[in-house]
């Protein structure tokens, strides 16, 4: 029996191709957006940080200088924190981005699949008609050969 060779496989395999480059792009910046929110709730912890230690340093003898600087770093790092959150809201529509490219490529990738399905389904079918017809030739010669061997 002859084997099934699908007539775009050479396209399904680019397909396939795009659909891992795709997915490889919405890993890397899924890892991307990752680390930016890391970042965000370092700042985060570091202000908090700060402002402990200006509330700690409240009590008793005040020494103005460090709670200058305990609350400019607050500040700072709350900057830092607005600055990366934008960072994130960027990177996330740009994700979702490629997030909808991934989708187009597999939804290609299956159009194709679909096709060599069905292209494989009517090869199985065309060489089960083939098969069919080989086995009644045979059975219509055995009959044949039957007939002429049996005495009249």
């Amino acid at each position: 029996m002859k084997v099934f060779k699908f007539r775009f496989e050479t396209l399904l395999r680019h397909r396939l191709r795009e659909e891992e480059q795709a997915s490889a792009a919405v890993a890397e910046h899924v890892a991307a957006c990752g680390a930016i929110r890391r970042r965000i709730e370092q700042h985060r912890q570091a202000g908090e940080q700060a402002v402990r230690q200006i509330t700690a340093s409240l009590h008793g003898a005040v020494d103005v200088e460090a709670l200058r600087d305990s609350a400019s770093y607050a500040a700072k790092m709350r900057v830092l924190c607005a600055r990366e959150a934008m960072k994130l809201r960027d990177a996330e529509v740009e994700l979702e981005k490629i997030r909808a490219a991934l989708r187009v490529c597999m939804q290609r990738r299956r159009a194709i699949e679909l096709l060599r399905d069905r292209d494989k389904a009517a090869w199985r079918r065309e060489m089960l008609r083939k098969e069919a017809a080989v086995f009644d030739e045979l059975s219509n010669q055995r009959y044949a050969h039957l007939r002429e061997e049996a005495p009249a």
